[in-house]
């Protein structure tokens, strides 16, 4: 099918080219891989079978959201983005200050004291609206529009009485979303494929028409050349550690004082790995390979790069079923393997059997379901939450987990950015009861979070939202990946083996940093010596 134009709310309008559908990941694309910042790939995969649901690739963006607290930036990348500032301008919310720099709008949110009433805090204004306007201004014929995306842990200041971190310095946005310019949706369930470009100026439509060809012609001559893991045995190299196992078990014993004292029946404290990683790119390959998980993702924000290989869903809505979807996972074994690091099943399954005995992980899981519960008891309609697959094991590379399913159907008066907003964040990365535990953590922890225990993902027009928890992630900035991870404390924990276990979980992604960094160094003296 050629290209042909759809109107876009009077914004602009959609080109679009049909594709014959092709098991293939789109990073196979020069395009895609040849693009500079501004782009973003969201991977979904079934836990169970492994096999592709839906890719979704922005090839470039034209406007970048950026919010900084009750700040909220939208920053054209060209001339087809600053088209839509005019508009946007006008969609801009009244109570909201709206100033225009160059090629940015400036939207400032006003301060309000915060609500008693669940129900109408959800409501209050707050930055989250400058998403819903923004696809209300790019939405309108039938077929919704995207934006990909993350939302950082640290978003939770904005609805939350959270103390300032020790260390004021931050790097990374509230949220983060960019509006695609050509962007690349795979269906793998439907398998149905499409590129489609976004023509919000005229002067733009040759340009991306021409593009839109090529991509096509590529796309259908491609080979997903995938890079082979590196050399078998390679370890993680050698990482620094902002917290070593004597000060993490300190901090997991002062945390039980907590415990003890009622505060918190559970908190999830983290430290963060450091390593030297030149090729962003090329480790999340790594990881994907040695790591393969529901949710792959690689976002190149310019400043910084973010991918990973997450086992864990945040927020899940789906509009036309107004269904909601927590999936908690608490509960980790490393996985079982012999002296060669090959798969032992016979220990693997002890391990397994381990897991679902220990009373410890199973009331924690528990726990983190029951807080799954209540975050959808906020936003979804009475008699309709179902916990579905009850203590389920999944397996990954380094680790197992206990994992289980929260549904609920959503108000009628709701949408997906209040299911997310009642949910932030997820209580697997926080703890219960939320609110204090993330207090605590602020006390405990160094400085901000950032993308570490956030979620990333799309949302569209028709009001979709399907998004990942960070983890298993680093965030890349000047070379250096930074690869944060936690542990679920209670009463009962050995301080020693949660340190164990925070270790256990960076692992999959050190180990891929380590490999990229190998391959990279034998190409390059492959090159010398040829």
């Amino acid at each position: 099918m050629g290209a042909g134009g759809w109107l876009v709310s009077g914004s602009g309008y959609r080109l679009e080219e049909r594709l014959e559908y092709r098991s293939l990941s789109p990073d196979a694309l020069s395009v895609w891989r040849a693009a500079g910042s501004g782009r973003m790939l969201f991977d979904c995969f079934d836990v169970d079978s492994k096999a592709p649901r839906r890719s979704v690739a922005i090839l470039s963006s034209c406007l970048r959201i950026e919010c900084w607290g009750r700040d909220v930036l939208l920053r054209a990348s060209n001339p087809n983005g600053r088209a839509l500032l005019a508009p946007l301008s006008e969609a801009c919310p009244a109570q909201v200050t709206c100033l225009r720099d160059g090629d940015t709008l400036h939207w400032r949110f006003p301060h309000e004291a915060p609500e008693a009433d669940e129900w109408r805090r959800l409501h209050a204004l707050s930055s989250l609206e400058a998403l819903r306007r923004v696809l209300e201004t790019l939405g309108g014929d039938e077929r919704p529009v995207l934006m990909g995306g993350l939302f950082s842990f640290d978003l939770a200041e904005q609805f939350e009485p959270l103390p300032a971190p020790a260390n004021p310095a931050r790097q990374c946005p509230d949220y983060l979303f960019l509006v695609p310019e050509l962007l690349l949706d795979i269906d793998h369930v439907a398998r149905q494929a499409s590129l489609q470009a976004f023509v919000h100026e005229p002067g733009r439509h040759q340009a991306l028409a021409a593009s839109l060809r090529r991509c096509a012609d590529e796309y259908h001559g491609a080979v997903d050349d995938a890079v082979e893991p590196a050399l078998a045995g390679v370890r993680a190299g050698n990482y620094q550690v902002d917290l070593d196992d004597a000060s993490f078990a300190r901090q997991v014993e002062r945390l039980q004082e907590h415990v003890r004292a009622g505060d918190v029946f559970q908190i999830v404290p983290s430290r963060s790995f450091s390593v030297p990683c030149a090729d962003p790119w090329r480790a999340y390959r790594q990881l994907c390979l040695r790591n393969p998980s529901p949710y792959r993702f690689f976002l190149d924000a310019g400043d910084f790069c973010l991918f990973g290989a997450s086992p864990e869903s945040a927020v899940k809505y789906d509009a036309a079923s107004r269904e909601v979807e927590l999936y908690p996972i608490a509960g980790t074994r490393p996985r079982g393997r012999d002296a060669e690091g090959a798969i032992d099943a016979e220990l693997d399954n002890r391990l397994e059997a381990e897991l679902r005995l220990d009373a410890k992980e199973i009331a924690e899981h528990m726990m983190l379901v029951d807080l799954a519960r209540n975050d959808l008891a906020r936003v979804c309609r009475r008699g309709t939450r179902r916990v579905r697959d009850m203590l389920k094991v999944d397996r990954y590379s380094h680790v197992m987990h206990l994992v289980s399913r929260v549904t609920g159907e959503l108000h009628d008066e709701l949408d997906a950015l209040h299911a997310y907003r009642a949910c932030l964040n997820m209580g697997t990365l926080v703890g219960a009861p939320k609110v204090r535990a993330m207090q605590l953590l602020r006390q405990f922890e160094d400085g901000y979070r950032g993308s570490y225990g956030g979620a990333i993902g799309i949302l569209d027009s028709a009001g979709n939202l399907d998004t990942s928890i960070v983890i298993r992630a680093a965030e890349v900035r000047d070379g250096i990946a930074r690869v944060r991870a936690g542990a679920g404390v209670v009463l009962d924990s050995e301080p020693r083996l949660e340190a164990e276990e925070t270790r256990n979980k960076a692992l999959a992604v050190l180990t891929a940093v380590a490999a990229a960094e190998r391959e990279r160094g034998e190409r390059d003296a492959h090159h010398a010596v040829g």
